[in-house]
């Protein structure tokens, strides 16, 4: 066995004072000796300053900031330790998280990453939470092009060693809601990930509340949507020569599904020009969307007119 890894909370803040003491008292909670905490807080008004003061562990950059992911980039490149870990300041590590991690990459020291699965819990107090969506399917969890496009990546439950951000590069701080999901994506097409642990543990918890970017109670969001659409040909534009078959095939199908989103959504909701222009999008990137398109609308007409 080598030593434990000192492991790299990096925590960006903005006016989460509601949250932030008990997520960084999840990280005292892990009782791991060999870590860092670095808050990167954009300018917060809310009184989360001062509760951040209070924990002298804590390193806390405070400076204004262009994104969530830019705010990332910045603890990233502050940070010191082998393995670097993401925190969201509205959720939780659960107990043993640290514990689980260090182990592996003790063992192995040429692992790229250990992760495993994650929980969303709706905000609540702590005896009355129950999780409402638990991601720990080891198939659904794997480093491929499939699970970074179709299901919940959980990057906070992903641990990397931090040779993969010299490899890959850092978030693309542009992405408002998704440089989590780009960032998956550019690591798996990159061919980076050549070594990854999974441990059969939930390793982070996410909170659902009206606030977080991510995890809230809309069922459609054209931001994310749009943000996906500009990911994809961003994607096929600056690494489309090193995909495979498989992978073009992955992000053509994605592709006409958000189109078909947004462009449904935008005619339910009488913008019949934006919804036209998505129209366009799709079939500009794939000529056989309007196929795609009409067997979407058929499914919808025979799913209406199914006997209740």
């Amino acid at each position: 066995m080598n030593a434990d890894p000192l492991i790299s909370v990096v925590m960006p803040c903005l006016n989460r004072a509601g949250f932030v003491a008990e997520a960084v008292e999840s990280v005292l909670a892990q009782n791991y000796p060999h870590f860092e905490h670095i808050a990167i807080d954009g300018g917060s008004t809310d009184g989360t300053l001062d509760i951040l003061a209070r924990y002298p562990h804590l390193r806390v950059i405070c400076e204004k900031d262009r994104s969530l992911y830019d705010a990332l980039n910045k603890g990233v490149r502050a940070a010191t330790g082998t393995v670097i870990a993401h925190l969201n300041t509205d959720d939780l590590f659960p107990d043993g998280t640290f514990r689980a991690v260090a182990d592996e990459f003790a063992r192995d020291p040429e692992l790229d990453c250990v992760y495993g699965g994650s929980a969303v819990f709706r905000d609540a107090p702590i005896a009355e939470r129950t999780f409402l969506k638990v991601d720990n399917d080891f198939e659904k969890l794997k480093f491929n092009a499939r699970n970074g496009v179709f299901t919940s990546i959980g990057i906070n439950a992903r641990f990397f060693h931090r040779r993969v951000y010299d490899a890959v590069g850092l978030y693309d701080w542009t992405y408002r809601i998704a440089g989590d999901r780009e960032f998956f994506l550019r690591t798996i097409f990159s061919g980076r990930m050549k070594k990854a642990m999974y441990v059969d543990r939930i390793l982070f918890h996410y909170r659902r509340h009206a606030g977080s970017l991510t995890f809230n109670d809309d069922n459609f969001s054209e931001s994310i949507v749009k943000e996906h659409l500009r990911m994809i040909d961003s994607l096929t534009t600056t690494i489309g020569h090193r995909l495979t078959t498989h992978e073009r095939r992955v992000l053509k199908t994605w592709h006409t599904e958000e189109s078909l989103r947004l462009m449904n959504w935008r005619m339910q909701n009488r913008r019949g020009w934006p919804a036209l222009q998505s129209c366009y999008q799709g079939w500009s990137y794939d000529p056989t969307f309007p196929v795609a398109f009409a067997l979407a609308s058929a499914r919808k007409i025979l799913g209406l007119r199914r006997p209740a």
